[in-house]
């Protein structure tokens, strides 16, 4: 009796997971914690007519904490309503369709929860036909139609931490280089839309001493290529890892060379700014930087043949701590404000400019860890997420949000959907606990792709494997 009891709560809980084996289209056996609080993201929705989006419910557990209800999993059996299904339509996983102009109101009952819980709809009198396409396009359930590459394990056994594609599709990658913490490895490969593990250990260039890599831009010229990056980077207190980059290196990718800050003839500089990182839009002659600090993160554009032509000049930057880790060659740590040969962008007038104070809820921009910009034809599009490794029975979160150069929303902050599908992460490989943490955005030539690792368990031999998804995403100037 023991043992079948035993065998009753394992395959319950593996159903939670919804890993494979035990019955997955059985309703779990073991009892579900009480629901202390279930709300929706927001009490009300403006929504133009037509538009399509995912409305999110809010849920805490008994000795839980809050967070977004897995509507994929429907573990307490959510059944959703409308009060007027001519206003709008809602699926029983949370997707609302405007339909035309009017208020309605959204309704949300389980067994499990007696208070009521509900959400006003407001239609106006439109959307965008862009914003409607993104929304759709992210809502897309995962195929491998949508898989540019997977399953790559790079040089060190760690997680990406940016990307970009050339024209001729290949994909180059920034890492931290594992334990060497001081140094970034960038890579460049095809990419490997099959299941099976591909590992990419060169071409291999390395950064040491520049940063954390949080986003990196690729330009072209000719046959070549050249990484644009964060540079001067310092010594995180208390660990080995480095970050506050103050200026953008601009490098030509070089396999199997190294090269530090003081090496590189070309830094692009802001005054007294840090964790600093670049995005370029080549079309249309933009650079596009991102900054943080106390809370609130910053993005300022300009035209990229204005900041070439910047006469350089010897700044000096503020001090920053280098060398000193387990594997530095460089055994004594140094601490330095070094004088630097920099372009200041400072002395051009921007083509516009934004700020933006973390989230402090789930339904706010911000809320999760910044994971890359991109610019293009006019748009910023800012990506942030977590992974789910601190609780595997939730999915992992990944949202993109699209601004104009003045911080206007051009698309609304949207869902990354094939996170909730962990049957299709597993049978498509990627994930067998649905942990996929977001690492960088792109687009290109009508293309979003968005970049993730996937992993399946939270030890420090447990692969780090690269994966960037497609979506159909044109735009109009």
């Amino acid at each position: 009796m023991f043992l079948s009891h035993l065998f009753r709560a394992g395959c319950a809980a593996a159903l939670m997971l919804l890993l494979p084996g035990c019955g997955s289209d059985d309703k779990p056996e073991a009892p579900l914690p009480k629901i202390e609080s279930l709300t929706f993201e927001q009490t009300s929705y403006e929504v133009g007519s037509g538009a399509v989006k995912r409305l999110n419910l809010l849920i805490k557990p008994e000795g839980g904490a809050e967070s977004v209800y897995n509507n994929q999993l429907n573990p307490y059996d959510m059944t959703w309503g409308i009060d007027d299904p001519s206003v709008a339509s809602i699926t029983q996983g949370g997707m609302l369709t405007a339909l035309k102009r009017g208020s309605a109101t959204v309704t949300v009952a389980t067994p499990y929860y007696t208070a009521p819980v509900s959400a006003t709809i407001v239609v106006d009198g439109g959307v965008s036909p862009e914003e409607n396409l993104l929304t759709e396009q992210l809502a897309r359930p995962l195929s491998a139609a949508i898989i540019y590459s997977r399953n790559v394990r790079l040089a060190r056994n760690s997680v990406l931490q940016s990307f970009d594609i050339d024209s001729g599709g290949d994909i180059f990658y920034i890492q931290i280089a594992g334990t060497d913490a001081h140094s970034l490895n960038v890579l460049r490969g095809a990419p490997a839309p099959g299941a099976e593990k591909t590992q990419l250990a060169a071409p291999l260039m390395t950064l040491t001493y520049f940063g954390h890599g949080t986003n990196m831009a690729v330009e072209e010229e000719g046959d070549d290529r050249w990484i644009w990056a964060g540079s001067y980077g310092s010594k995180e207190s208390g660990s080995d890892g480095y970050s506050f980059s103050q200026t953008i290196a601009r490098v030509k990718f070089v396999p199997g060379t190294d090269c530090k800050p003081e090496q590189c003839t070309e830094h692009y500089f802001l005054p007294g700014v840090r964790h600093i990182h670049p995005a370029l839009d080549p079309a249309n002659d933009v650079l596009g930087v991102t900054y943080s600090g106390g809370g609130t993160r910053h993005f300022a554009f300009y035209r990229l043949s204005d900041a070439k032509a910047l006469a350089p000049t010897t700044e000096q930057l503020e001090q920053r701590t280098w060398g000193g880790g387990a594997t530095d060659p460089n055994k004594t740590p140094v601490t330095e404000s070094p004088a630097v040969q920099v372009r200041n962008l400072g002395r051009l007038t921007r083509l516009g400019g934004f700020s933006l104070t973390e989230g402090s809820n789930p339904d706010q921009i911000g809320k999760y860890a910044f994971q890359g910009f991109d610019v293009k034809n006019g748009r910023v599009f800012y990506y942030e997420g977590e992974n789910n490794l601190g609780n595997t029975f939730l999915p992992s979160n990944a949202y993109l949000t699209v601004f104009d150069f003045q911080g206007g929303i051009r698309c609304a902050r949207t869902r990354v959907g094939l996170l909730d599908d962990r049957k299709a992460l597993q049978s498509n490989s990627i994930s067998q606990v649905g942990s996929l943490e977001a690492e960088g955005v792109k687009w290109h030539d009508g293309k979003l792709y968005l970049g993730f690792t996937a992993r399946n368990a939270n030890t420090s031999g447990d692969d780090r494997l690269q994966t960037i998804f497609r979506y159909d995403l044109p735009l109009k100037d």
